[in-house]
């Protein structure tokens, strides 16, 4: 009988509402290509429907889960997480969600297990057609990342899982055990075997005995977890984020590198840059016969060098072993780590303890002693040419910490990298550092992006024109994340307004007096980081994000910083501020070079500015300046400036009395009243607004006419 005929003879479950729910009939539908995360989103939507009242959304759901079902359920549990809030959703919370699965293939040691998995299936379940067989196998719900998406929830459901101990009849031809213990085993929970089942048998049952009582038995304990009395029989978890226990339990085929970490399999082109990636190549390709271990690559947020280093890795799959790690925190670095361990498994990082039970060994280690396992490993001959990635290392630091406390010495090769210059991993380094994207690189972006949009971008007459992609291509300033987002802004947004003139009028926006659309674009984030929040994560990593540093950074917005023959700390070195009552930003305003250099050192470190060459002045890209002043806001910028301009005018006019001295020093204060003025502009602020002193006025007036 099956589960749902011969469950309700059994208490509580007499008194159970018993719903089921299948696939395999799609599975033979040609006109249907969905794959487990759109049928776990029907489950979902189908358990809601029926979960109307207070009552019904109080009962708890107990999901019984047979093969494939089970990693529908499991998918579910995911999608309730992320989108729970959803109202399709609204019956189900997961808190009143406890799974058993019967047969589900939780994990493999490789690819090729799903895909054995989903032939095996295919076979079993005849008239399966072969296209959902390849939509299903490029969802590997075996991998350790799809496994950490469940074990990362904010609340895990009570879960337990049972395997088949009988091969199974395969087309008639193998008889194969379909689901084995370590793949039906989920985190710390180790499936048990039901006696005299296959994969078929499983959720069968003949009686009220043998293999029913054991599923009952376990149905009984989840019920009562969900409602407040749980047993000792209650699941043990390590940590709630941390990677399932089932690891790697074969060795690569001969050849075969490792090439782990999460993000790294994604394949993004990487345009332009010749010069650059020509050198980084070069130099990891010398990394392990030269007089330097680590590379550090330098540059400002959004510049690119994430991408960057995955083409590198990409270049180096079969011929090194690559370890990629992206953490934000101490935790997230541990947990990257704790991935990367569970990737490479027992039988490389328990060498030590061959003759023994490996796999025992390996599932009562603690997570912490995996990490360190896997950072022994790496210095072990094998991983002689490997190299680790560490990327956006200086992320990782919380205030106050070092950012290498965690990086594991052993690693033979290491490149980083870091939107701080100064920071030095080893004695032994070398920087490269990316610099703005040339034009022509940026417009080969935008051209991919434009072909990319699925919008018939033929109608977009403006962006078919060169001119008009050089125009919004030097808009960018050479950044490639807003070069990016620019493409996808005017197509889905700015041509809302005219398609026909999309590009130009995104430009003259840009170049225009309505702030608050540029702000807009600023903040404007198709499925990836705006440059807004690109520029925040490096206002936060400032050791006071509204300290000093960042009241200084707020003054060199408003001045002139982007000109090669003006040195902006020379408004500090000359400034003349005879009465301070008058300057509520003196503290700031009054720096002398001994104090404004530790408050540019910070600046630096986090990347708000930056400097072509060691000998070069700083400057602040144009985007920085522009998110600065947006931030601000009005109120504090007509403040700042108002300051900035009586001080540019009693600098140059008023100094101790001396005219000729005045006019010598207008060099260095004029250019800053210009660009004040076309700030002014550009967020539709008025000279009378600024309410200057009739003296400052004029010679406001006499520059900018």
């Amino acid at each position: 009988m099956w589960l749902r005929d011969i469950l309700p003879l059994s208490k509580p479950f007499d008194k159970a509402r018993i719903m089921t729910f299948g696939y395999s009939s799609r599975l033979r539908d040609r006109g249907n290509l969905s794959g487990i995360t759109d049928w776990s989103q029907d489950l979902l939507r189908s358990v809601s429907s029926l979960r109307k009242t207070k009552k019904e959304r109080e009962r708890p759901i107990l999901f019984v889960c047979h093969s494939m079902g089970g990693l529908v359920a499991r998918q579910a549990m995911v999608e309730l997480d992320k989108y729970g809030s959803q109202s399709e959703y609204g019956g189900i919370s997961p808190a009143k969600c406890a799974l058993l699965f019967l047969s589900t293939p939780h994990s493999g040691s490789l690819e090729a297990d799903w895909n054995d998995f989903l032939t095996d299936i295919a076979q079993l379940t005849m008239g399966v057609r072969k296209e959902i067989v390849k939509t299903l196998g490029s969802f590997n719900p075996m991998s350790t990342e799809s496994q950490r998406e469940f074990m990362n929830m904010n609340i895990i459901p009570p879960f337990d899982a049972f395997f088949e101990t009988r091969v199974t009849s395969v087309a008639r031809i193998i008889n194969r055990q379909i689901v084995t213990q370590q793949s039906a085993s989920l985190s710390n929970c180790t499936a048990k075997g039901i006696p005299d089942v296959d994969h078929n048998t499983i959720c069968k049952f003949e009686s009220k005995f043998g293999g029913f009582e054991q599923v009952a038995d376990k149905l009984r304990h989840l019920k009562g977890i969900l409602d407040g009395k749980p047993d000792d029989l209650a699941i043990k978890l390590d940590k709630p984020w941390d990677s399932p226990s089932i690891a790697s339990n074969s060795f690569l085929p001969a050849g075969k590198k490792f090439f782990e970490g999460k993000g790294l399999r994604r394949n993004p082109k990487t345009q332009g840059r010749q010069v650059d990636m020509n050198n980084l190549a070069d130099s990891v390709e010398t990394l392990d016969r030269n007089d330097y271990s680590s590379l550090v690559m330098i540059g400002i947020g959004g510049i690119g060098k994430t991408t960057a280093v995955i083409g590198i890795a990409r270049k180096n799959k079969d011929r090194r072993n690559i370890f990629f790690v992206h953490a934000t925190d101490g935790e997230s670095l541990r947990k990257a780590y704790l991935d990367l361990a569970m990737q490479i498994g027992h039988e490389y990082l328990l060498k030590g303890y061959q003759g023994r039970d490996l796999y025992a060994i390996w599932r009562n280690s603690t997570s912490d002693e995996k990490i360190e396992r896997f950072k022994k490993w790496l210095g072990d001959e094998e991983n002689e040419s490997a190299l680790l990635i560490l990327d956006d290392i200086d992320g990782i630091k919380e205030f106050g910490q070092n950012p290498f406390a965690d990086v594991p010495d052993q690693a033979k090769n290491i490149l980083l990298t870091t939107r701080n210059p100064n920071i030095r991993l080893r004695d032994d380094y070398k920087t490269i550092r990316l610099k703005n994207m040339e034009i022509d690189d940026i417009i080969t972006i935008l051209k991919e992006v434009r072909s990319l949009e699925n919008e018939d971008t033929e109608d977009f007459l403006d962006l078919n024109n060169s001119n008009a992609l050089l125009s919004i291509a030097k808009a960018v300033h050479g950044h490639p994340l807003a070069a990016y987002i620019a493409m996808k802004y005017i197509i889905q947004v700015q041509s809302l307004d005219d398609y026909t003139s999309a590009g130009q009028d995104f430009v003259s926006m840009l170049s225009g007096s309505d702030h608050n659309a540029r702000m807009k674009f600023l903040q404007y984030k198709p499925q990836i980081p705006s440059i807004m929040e690109t520029f925040i994560v490096s206002k936060e990593r400032l050791s006071h994000p509204q300290g000093p540093a960042w009241s200084l950074m707020e003054v060199l917005s408003l001045l002139e910083t982007g000109e090669s023959n003006v040195d902006f700390k020379k408004f500090f070195a000359f400034s003349n501020i005879e009465n301070a009552e008058q300057f509520p930003d003196v503290d700031i305003l009054g720096l002398r070079k001994e104090g404004i250099m530790p408050l540019l050192h910070q600046i630096e470190e986090v990347s708000f500015m930056e400097r072509t060459r060691r000998s070069k002045p700083l400057r602040i890209h144009p985007l920085w300046a522009e998110c600065t002043r947006q931030l601000m806001g009005i109120h504090r910028m007509l403040s700042l400036m108002r300051q900035i301009l009586t001080i540019c005018y009693y600098s140059t006019t008023a100094v101790s009395g001396d005219t000729d001295g005045g006019e010598s020093m207008s060099c260095h204060y004029y250019p800053h009243v210009k660009h004040c003025m076309k700030i002014c502009g550009s967020f539709g602020i008025s000279v009378s607004s600024l309410k200057l002193q009739k003296e400052i006025n004029m010679l406001v007036h006499s520059l900018t006419t």
